[in-house]
């Protein structure tokens, strides 16, 4: 079953073809990458701990650090879907008149890692460039989704 929506004067339903939870896995070994992060920083506070620092600031940095450690743990409930003519996550979604027009991307990002992106290639040609550096983002990070490539194939191109 899919949503309704109204164009114009009809109704009309957008059919659902796949829905994809989050892969835990990937969540869980990007939290351990960034808890070592965070157990270097509590090494060097403990190894500093004589040469009179100022508790204050360093209890901050230590839960901004612990903050950054637990960040993806925001993407446990998202949800990934494909629908006919469209894909959703969350409140962002990418429209397409052709499969064909999707394209994915991976993006290095320093110390963290890689993020997989997908977006729509005729929305982003044309987009000058202040809206690409300033803009909101008209891509979908879909990094930590389970199988997003593999749905994504079986539910477009392999009809």
């Amino acid at each position: 079953m899919g949503k309704i929506y109204e164009e114009g004067n009809e109704y009309k339903v957008e059919r659902k073809l796949a829905e994809i939870n989050i892969e835990m896995k990937k969540i869980l070994a990007n939290i351990a990458i960034r808890m070592i992060w965070f157990a270097m920083a509590l090494l060097a506070l403990v190894l500093n701990f004589d040469s009179g620092i100022d508790y204050t600031s360093t209890a901050v940095l230590l839960l901004l650090t612990l903050g950054f450690a637990l960040f993806p743990l925001i993407h446990v409930k998202d949800v990934l879907v494909y629908y006919e003519n469209k894909i959703v996550l969350k409140n962002k979604q990418i429209t397409f008149d052709h499969p064909s027009e999707i394209q994915w991307s991976r993006e290095k990002k320093y110390i963290m890692g890689t993020r997989l992106k997908i977006y729509n290639s005729k929305v982003m040609q044309s987009q000058s460039f202040l809206q690409c550096m300033f803009g909101p983002s008209k891509k979908i990070d879909v990094t930590y989704m389970k199988d997003a490539k593999d749905v994504y194939i079986r539910c477009y191109l392999n009809q």
